[in-house]
């Protein structure tokens, strides 16, 4: 992980989802908002993204490095359930990743890897339910990917 140690050892792997085969649903993330993550720094404390994928199942090596990464608050987002806890359940956590984990960044809080796709949701239409969030008054002026993403883009242009 970057920025922990010295050296490039790998200590955390993606591998096959819990259950087999690629999974393409909407799911819901709690937002660590005291995570050091440039990009999830502005965000409500749940949104929800399309996720993709068929080997998304993040394991760590034998050791203290996920307690590490807990206490660090280097986990910025995780599946979360309908009352927005985090879920190692499926199919709210759609690959079965410990604690729910669904992204990771490192302690300077620009390097931020994730398994679900914010760059499919960069319009508010792009939501399966906008017309239901138009219809309630809670359509977002851009889909909360591209808010996400922009984060990034906000820490750089503040330097």
């Amino acid at each position: 992980m970057p920025g922990l140690e010295p050296g490039l050892a790998q200590r955390v792997s993606l591998v096959m989802n819990d259950r087999l085969g690629y999974w393409d649903a909407w799911v819901r993330l709690a937002v660590d908002r005291d995570s050091p993550c440039v990009f999830t720094r502005d965000l409500p404390p749940t949104i929800e993204l399309p996720s993709r994928h068929g080997e998304g199942k993040l394991v760590f090596e034998q050791g203290p490095l996920r307690q590490v990464l807990e206490d660090r608050r280097l986990i910025p987002v995780r599946y979360a359930d309908e009352t927005g806890a985090a879920t190692e359940r499926w199919p709210d956590n759609p690959d079965g990743s410990p604690g729910g984990i669904a992204g990771l960044c490192d302690p300077s809080g620009r390097v931020f890897g994730l398994m679900p796709h914010p760059e499919a949701y960069l319009y508010p239409e792009n939501h399966p339910r906008w017309i239901a969030q138009r219809e309630a008054g809670t359509l977002p002026e851009h889909g909360l990917g591209l808010h996400l993403l922009a984060g990034g883009v906000r820490a750089i242009a503040s330097r």
